[in-house]
């Protein structure tokens, strides 16, 4: 009985390893907080595990994620939330880049990283938004209404029916319930307060691969991005994206 319990445990694990050697590697997990799911491999998340294209991330509550791509997007995800990677490329070289995030629900702050805008695209039951070099805070109800607020760069919502409205200014909240017109703002209610708290800091590759103290450092949020632009230094190699990718992270323009 005991081997056989043993030659099903070592089977598990074989598959499980086989299964995440076989995934797209997207980016890491660059901080956790209590429990968080991956679906690849059926795993409990830690800091500095690898996630995979088409992976679901869902976070329980009292719990939150910090999610880094190679390109050094950022996703903040917030607790009881989901969120599925559904594709992510990133080649610079050839231009063939693209990323494409779906929130089921929860609460999510979104950094876009070292891609042209274009080539984001962030799902939700109510419809689509494209960022133009973007910050922005998602919230997804049960029901499915969508909440976003601009913190920085601009957005086009497109929602199920083909409508759009754009938000370019920093502030701006746009509601939206699925079958009902949307209302565009400049307050949170309270309720979305509280789904949003945590969300407002992130970590960049620099705080997770310590770089030399000659060259400088500057955290991601919405503090220091509205303090204005430090200049890009020279690109230095790192363990996530390769010995060509910039290490200072910033919204296309």
């Amino acid at each position: 009985m005991r081997r056989s319990l043993l030659i099903a445990a070592f089977a598990c694990f074989t598959l499980s390893g086989a299964t995440l050697a076989q995934q797209v590697d997207v980016g890491v997990a660059s901080t956790v907080s209590n429990r968080v799911l991956g679906s690849v491999g059926a795993r409990t998340l830690k800091t500095g595990d690898r996630v995979f294209q088409n992976e679901n991330i869902e976070t329980g509550a009292d719990s939150r994620s910090q999610l880094l791509f190679r390109d050094e997007t950022v996703l903040n995800v917030g607790p009881d939330s989901r969120v599925t990677l559904d594709r992510f490329v990133y080649d610079p070289a050839r231009g063939g880049s693209g990323a494409a995030v779906s929130v089921g629900r929860g609460a999510l702050r979104f950094i876009s990283g070292n891609m042209p805008s274009q080539s984001y695209e962030i799902r939700t039951p109510a419809g689509s938004i494209g960022v133009r070099g973007t910050i922005v805070d998602i919230i997804v109800y049960e029901n499915g209404e969508v909440v976003l607020q601009l913190i920085e760069g601009a957005l086009v919502f497109i929602d199920l029916g083909g409508r759009s409205i754009s938000l370019t200014r920093p502030g701006q909240v746009y509601t939206l319930t699925p079958g009902q017109e949307g209302t565009l703002g400049n307050t949170l209610r309270p309720k979305d307060r509280r789904r949003l708290a945590g969300l407002n800091t992130a970590i960049t590759l620099d705080e997770l691969f310590p770089r030399p103290l000659e060259l400088p450092r500057r955290p991601v949020t919405s503090d220091s991005r509205s303090q204005g632009r430090a200049t890009t230094p020279a690109p230095t190699p790192n363990p996530i994206t390769g010995p060509t990718s910039p290490t200072v992270p910033g919204p296309s323009p």
